[in-house]
């Protein structure tokens, strides 16, 4: 094999850390430090700034080698690892190439911190992506104990498969694992943009001209920059591209299909069939509208511009109307993107399901601009695909076939499915911390789910979709009343280094973020101060003047 591209990388991280526990006001941590090797446990003050918790050991010099490090300097690399978590200390990323494929090597060798609080080495990895161009697939390999290189998977540009690449159950890689944090903007990788770019360019240069000369015609679309920002690493986009060209070298862009865009791109919703029939020839539009039972210049136009499409005109029933299909593709991309950042995203079948319903009682030409046009912000229709989501099947069902007379009513219809959902009235931990009275208002901690369905009814919000998680001690909710008693404001706060700490949502009636008023937003960040807590919402204006 002919190697064309080769680049090494001495050390991925200077630091890598993890949190032991948290005690008399002293955060412990076990630190894995590269330029000597050794490890050794520190215990820092945490000490609450603007925005959030700092620890007072900024800088601290290790106690072997004697350099300064930091835990926040951005010149310092630092990865948070859990317990037997393989972590890659450097990383040597070759592109070799043989007679009709080409292998992406990445060998690092590894640390991880045992039950002792020890980092110690560990063996080596050694992964590969082989580009086969004979059989046009992308095969994930990966090498045991005796260098011999195993096959363990095909990999499609997204879904599960392409997961594998980042998350080997087995040996605990997790995120820092073969395209992870190695390659992301939080390690030293990230100095060595200009080398990996190189590594990147000749594998699609010559990617390209293999597949060209398989094909026999000229790939356009082929390239997708690189960046850091996504969540599998530097060369996750680049990669993703490169195998949808290998299965649909005619298709347009990887990353001009909505699906994509919206990270919901699976195996299943472009079927296996449609890329069979691309390997045997067939253009990739004549396999897509083949594999979906769509004809017509209208669709092969559609279709050209975004696959996407196709799937949700089989889910929904739309296929005698393209037009409608894109249009209500756009609004949903709008909530899901927008709602990535503070919710968890909707799944797309649900989403369809539940359209296909509302087509079904209101007619596709009401439905469409209900959805465009009805709710008073994105935020409220993500909410009402996910309290859709949360129910069991069988009051899905329920809630389908009992859908409201005015489309209007969906939001608290649903509410009323999910209280039926939850089983009655379950007890909720008090946290007294978070207890206050501040001017005119009070800041409660409910004691029961009661309070929780109460409080959406009043504010016509989801909360009361929370009390199982509240209940479990999954959750904080803390309610902001007037002095009538009445919902005003509602908090969530989430965990970090095990105690309550993050507020990541604050809303008020119909989902409109406490942001939008200036009064609340002033009273929600004085409590916020007040009980030491860190404001991580964009729902919160912390710029805005304190009380």
């Amino acid at each position: 094999m002919e190697t064309i591209a080769h680049y090494y990388i001495p050390a991925v991280y200077d630091i890598v850390r993890r949190y032991v526990k948290y005690t008399y006001g002293k955060e412990q941590s076990a630190i894995y430090h590269h330029g000597c090797g050794e490890s050794f446990v520190g215990n820092f003050t945490p000490q609450y700034n603007v925005g959030g918790y700092m620890g007072s050991g900024r800088f601290f010099y290790c106690p072997f080698c004697g350099e300064e490090l930091s835990i926040y300097d951005d010149n310092v690399s630092t990865y948070f690892a859990k317990k037997d978590q393989l972590v890659p200390t450097d990383m040597d990323v070759s592109v070799k190439a043989g007679a009709d494929f080409i292998d992406l090597i990445f060998v690092s060798n590894t640390v991880a911190v045992d039950e002792t609080n020890v980092f110690t080495d560990r063996a080596a990895v050694r992964q590969k992506i082989r580009f086969d161009f004979k059989s046009r697939k992308a095969i994930f390999f990966r090498s045991n104990s005796t260098r011999k290189w195993e096959a363990i998977s095909e990999i499609f540009p997204a879904g599960k498969t392409f997961h594998l690449l980042t998350a080997l159950k087995d040996n605990a890689l997790d995120s820092a694992g073969f395209l992870g944090a190695f390659l992301n903007g939080s390690s030293r990788a990230s100095k060595h943009r200009d080398g990996l770019r190189n590594v990147l360019t000749a594998l699609r240069n010559a990617f390209k001209r293999k597949l060209e000369k398989t094909v026999g015609y000229k790939v356009r679309d082929v390239f997708a920059p690189p960046t850091a920002c996504n969540e599998k690493g530097y060369f996750e986009q680049p990669l993703r591209a490169m195998i949808w060209k290998l299965l649909a070298p005619d298709a347009s862009r990887l990353t001009q299909l909505t699906l994509y865009r919206l990270s919901t791109m699976n195996d299943n919703l472009l079927p296996a069939g449609v890329f069979e029939r691309t390997k045997k020839g067939t253009s990739f539009v004549d396999a897509v509208m083949s594999e979906f039972n769509l004809t017509g210049r209208v669709w092969r136009r559609a279709i050209t511009k975004d696959p996407s499409m196709a799937y949700f005109a089989k889910r929904i029933g739309f296929t005698d109307k393209p037009s409608l299909i894109m249009r209500l593709l756009e609004k949903i991309s709008d909530v899901f993107v927008f709602g990535r950042s503070i919710t968890p995203l909707v799944d797309l079948e649900e989403c369809t399901m539940l359209t296909k319903a509302m087509v079904k009682q209101y007619g596709d030409n009401r439905t469409v601009e209900f959805i465009e046009r009805r709710f008073d912000g994105d935020q409220a229709l993500a909410d009402v695909f996910l309290m859709f989501r949360g129910l069991s099947r069988f009051n899905k069902q329920n809630a389908i076939r009992n859908l409201p007379r005015r489309m209007r009513d969906i939001h608290d219809a649903l509410l009323v499915w999910q209280q039926r959902d939850r089983g009655g009235d379950l007890p909720i931990q008090v946290h007294k911390r978070f207890m206050a009275k501040m001017g005119e208002y009070r800041f409660i901690s409910p004691n029961n789910t009661n309070q929780l369905i109460d409080a959406g009814k009043r504010m016509h919000i989801c909360v009361g979709s929370y009390g199982r998680s509240c209940s479990d001690g999954d959750k904080v909710v803390v309610l902001v009343a007037n002095n009538n008693g009445a919902p005003v404001a509602c908090l969530e706060i989430a965990k970090q280094g095990g105690r309550w700490k993050k507020v990541v949502q604050a809303k008020l009636a119909y989902n409109k973020v406490v942001a939008s008023d200036g009064a609340m937003n002033a009273l929600v960040m004085d409590w916020i101060k007040s009980r030491k807590l860190i404001p991580a919402t964009r729902d919160i204006d912390i710029e805005a003047t304190v009380v």
